[in-house]
């Protein structure tokens, strides 16, 4: 039972531990911007939560062939959120906070990643 905790700790750290693009912001949006297009397949929220949750509802949005799509919503983002995704190749993203509890939330981090590669889940036939 150790070792499978263990070996799962390692399977999250492998993919997350260097994200694609990783930016923070105090207001409802967050965008992160590429030079070229760049895959994904996860996104990573954290809301600054000193104070309470404030982020009540919320979209990320992928920047492809020149237009916006919404890729995710979700409801709440706390001590932080994983929204997994369809591997998608975007040019930006960009997190929009939909519904919150004051005006302005401190989105303490946005990361996006390419988790793709070897790995306990990929062995196991769950990618």
């Amino acid at each position: 039972l150790v070792a499978a905790a263990t070996e799962m700790g390692d399977e999250i750290r492998r993919r997350f531990s260097r994200p694609v693009a990783r930016t923070h912001a105090n207001g409802l949006s967050a965008i992160l911007r590429f030079d070229a297009p760049r895959r994904i397949d996860h996104l990573v929220t954290m809301e600054g939560v000193a104070e309470g949750q404030k982020i009540a509802r919320y979209r990320i949005e992928a920047r492809v062939d020149g237009g916006w799509k919404t890729i995710v919503e979700g409801q709440t983002v706390g001590h932080k959120r994983i929204d997994r995704v369809a591997p998608i190749d975007v040019t930006a993203l960009r997190f929009v906070c939909t519904e919150a509890l004051e005006r302005t939330v401190n989105i303490r981090s946005f990361a996006a990643y390419d988790t793709r590669g070897p790995g306990l889940f990929h062995k196991a036939g769950q990618r």
